[in-house]
């Protein structure tokens, strides 16, 4: 209701959810998927997150997103008051513009810094593997 009002006066309310890959962690294992690429968007069965509080309260945040986002449309379907995006982060990195540092223990500092020692790179066969760094500073402005 509060997006109708501010809807009249401005437009749309815009949101944009920062989840986690957590919460589909086990998509292509628990809904006996076709394809191994997670579609973009809310997915009803909550077997698909990892088995731990954090990814089951993202997975509850997406379906209320979702569910926003629904009942907007059903209001007022020509112009909804409600615009929703829901973005499943992997991993941000560290601070760029201060002082700070990316908790070394995440996974991809240590593939890092397990790469700089051994002097490689692994090879991972049959899985697409893209880091983007992304600072939290450039994050919060998207």
């Amino acid at each position: 209701r509060e997006a109708g009002r501010a809807r009249r006066q401005r437009g749309p309310v815009r949101v944009l959810f920062a989840s986690s890959i957590a919460v589909v962690r086990h998509y292509g294992e628990t809904l006996a998927a076709t394809t191994t690429v997670v579609p973009e968007a809310s997915l009803g069965d909550s077997r698909v997150t990892t088995a731990m509080g954090y990814a089951g309260a993202k997975w509850i945040c997406e379906q209320v997103v979702q569910q926003a986002t629904w009942q907007a449309a059903e209001e007022d379907a020509s112009a909804p008051a409600l615009e929703a995006v829901t973005v499943r982060i992997g991993q941000l990195s560290g601070p760029e513009a201060s002082e700070g540092i990316w908790k070394t223990e995440e996974h991809i500092p240590t593939l890092m810094r397990i790469a700089q020692r051994l002097g490689a790179f692994p090879k991972l066969e049959g899985v697409r593997f893209f880091c983007f760094l992304l600072p939290s500073q450039r994050l919060r402005v998207v």
